[in-house]
């Protein structure tokens, strides 16, 4: 988890107009799902989409979004 969230700091500082926080994880034991939720804001005037994600550690990886605007 520290390494994940480690990862996402290191993402925000290099692309400074995307800023990443609030991430945490849901636990999960052995063979059950688990989720890392975040917030990623767009902090420039254009406008940027999350594409793709992806896992070494997982055989499927989602993406769900929810847009808020203000």
């Amino acid at each position: 988890m520290n390494y994940i969230i480690l990862i996402l700091g290191l993402i925000s500082f290099a692309a400074p107009r995307v800023k990443v926080e609030n991430a945490w994880m849901r636990i999960a034991n052995k063979g059950m799902n688990t989720a890392l939720y975040l917030d990623v804001t767009n902090l420039s005037s254009k406008d940027d989409e999350l594409t793709d994600v992806s896992s070494n550690i997982s055989n499927t990886v989602q993406i769900m979004k929810l847009i808020s605007r203000g």
